[in-house]
């Protein structure tokens, strides 16, 4: 029992600690979505079931898109620009810094799931682009019905893009990752 007072101790540090490693997930506060009519969509008040509905309807072909631009209240700035048909370019950007992604990696990219969108970084940093590494996650695919649709990070390091990992279910409980 002498024992007891010191592990309460060595509890009480490393409880101390847990606060100062913080994962940080941030979804869109709200979306612009442009057009290829020339038309324009904002949101500025976003729920999940408001960008399901848009998935449903750009991934039928019932709206053709050309440019959405999803901000965080973090302050950065999400683009994804496409001809209608595909992706062409996606970029974040805060302030007077862009980040983009390659093309041959967009090329990769079907159907994006604006439900699924989220910046994700983990340390102390008050915004993803500022902190050592970040990604943009996203579902892609058909959505034909709310499934399991595989999952992509776009990751970034050091100012730079770095890899892009798919992550797919494989069976009812487990997920395996690839390069994508």
């Amino acid at each position: 029992m002498k024992n007891k007072p010191i592990l309460l101790v060595l509890l009480l540090i490393l409880l101390s600690f847990a606060p100062l490693h913080k994962d940080r997930i941030e979804k869109p506060i709200s979306v612009d979505f442009y057009l290829r009519n020339g038309n324009k969509i904002l949101w500025n008040e976003l729920t999940e079931q408001k960008l399901a509905k848009i998935d449903l309807d750009v991934n039928a072909g019932r709206i053709k898109l050309s440019k959405a631009i999803f901000k965080f209240e973090t302050g950065e700035t999400l683009t994804l620009i496409g001809n209608g048909h595909s992706w062409t370019k996606i970029q974040i950007s805060f302030k007077n810094q862009t980040l983009e992604v390659p093309s041959a990696t967009i090329k990769k990219i079907s159907e994006i799931n604006f439900s699924s969108i989220a910046l994700l970084w983990s340390d102390d940093s008050k915004k993803a682009v500022e902190s050592k590494s970040f990604r943009i996650q996203m579902k892609i695919g058909k959505v034909k019905s709310f499934g399991n649709l595989p999952l992509l990070d776009l990751s970034f390091e050091n100012d730079a893009f770095s890899d892009a990992v798919i992550w797919r279910s494989t069976d009812e409980n487990s997920i395996q990752w690839s390069d994508f």
